[in-house]
């Protein structure tokens, strides 16, 4: 920056800048940043994450998926949360690869959202839409009709916010 504005750009306001100060006031990013968190060194340590069923029992679908989020930039809190939902889907279907899951097995997951969990509507959309890019962009086998499933009546609540 310095050599660009102070030997070809010279604006006017450049001999006044105080450069060491700029220089010496930057600090490194927190490792949670977002900048970092999407480096391709973490994902290293995502396939070690317990909670990462994905990244664990399928670390070519892990990789897949990481490229179908960042390659349209999706932001870095859409790629946790997609990666949250479908780790969710994941665990519901214990031991059952991805591909040998239906278009039933995904309005189960929906339903039992609704029903057992009692998620807002808002957030039962949010696991479909997850799920439903997984398959299409991922697995590269879109649903077709999901069928049928209680949808979720609850809407949010001043109280969801604080739910643990």
């Amino acid at each position: 920056m310095r050599i660009l504005f102070g030997h070809f750009l010279r604006p006017s306001w450049c001999g006044e800048f105080d450069w060491d100060r700029w220089l010496n006031g930057t600090r490194a990013l927190e490792s949670n940043h977002a900048t970092l968190a999407r480096t391709y060194e973490m994902i290293d340590k995502a396939v070690d994450d317990p909670k990462n069923h994905l990244a664990r029992t399928y670390p070519d679908l892990y990789r897949r998926f990481l490229v179908a989020m960042r390659l349209p930039d999706y932001s870095i809190n859409t790629e946790k949360s997609y990666l949250d939902w479908i780790n969710r889907f994941l665990r519901f279907h214990t031991n059952r690869h991805p591909c040998d899951c239906t278009e039933s097995d995904v309005a189960s997951f929906l339903e039992h959202l609704a029903l057992q969990r009692k998620v807002a509507s808002a957030i039962q959309s949010l696991a479909l839409n997850a799920v439903v890019f997984f398959y299409a962009r991922v697995l590269e086998r879109p649903l077709r009709n999901i069928g049928l499933f209680s949808h979720s009546k609850k809407t949010k609540t001043h109280t969801d916010c604080f739910a643990y």
